[in-house]
């Protein structure tokens, strides 16, 4: 039964994406705010509980991930809709995260049971996306210098497109080399 928690917090987190959403469509800043940070550690406790109860899983593998596009994603979309994130940017961001998924798709149709490498580049672009949407948030709440959002703006951009490219990099790879994605 041990071996479940972090599919379980994972599951937690994808359900709790909903609520998160509504917070932010009805301008409860706060709230949402402190149900994004809930995720957030939600995230960080179910890996660390699958590496320490030795309870990784191939579902867990897919799970979690999962549950950080469709925050992030829901993140996004909820504030380009209340014009604090600038359209192109949520547009950049969902494309991305539709390439990046379809990729890991293919990839796994094309040869199955091999994994497709999880980039550092995504997981900084991830910790960016993350910051960002804290920031955008916490803005409406207190307000922050204008040139602190312009950075972040500009460096989920940055990162969005970099981990982009270096996704559709690894995949041309794959679809050259049938071998092992891992290397």
């Amino acid at each position: 039964m041990v071996q479940h928690i972090p599919n379980l917090i994972s599951v937690l987190r994808l359900l709790l994406v909903p609520a998160f959403a509504m917070l932010l469509l009805e301008q409860q800043f706060g709230l949402a705010l402190i149900l994004f940070i809930v995720m957030g550690v939600s995230d960080a406790m179910d890996g660390f509980l699958a590496r320490r109860l030795n309870a990784t899983s191939a579902l867990g593998a897919g799970l979690d991930p999962l549950a950080d596009k469709v925050m992030l994603i829901a993140a996004f979309v909820m504030l380009g809709h209340l014009e604090l994130l600038p359209l192109w940017l949520v547009m950049l961001v969902v494309g991305r995260d539709v390439l990046v998924v379809g990729g890991t798709l293919l990839n796994y149709l094309l040869h199955p049971g091999r994994k497709t490498a999880v980039l550092k580049v995504g997981k900084i672009n991830t910790f960016i996306q993350i910051v960002t949407v804290f920031s955008f948030m916490g803005n409406q709440l207190v307000m922050l210098p204008p040139p602190v959002l312009d950075v972040l703006l500009w460096a989920t951009v940055t990162a969005t497109v970099v981990s982009g490219i270096g996704y559709m990099l690894v995949w041309g790879g794959l679809l050259a080399d049938p071998g092992d994605a891992s290397r």
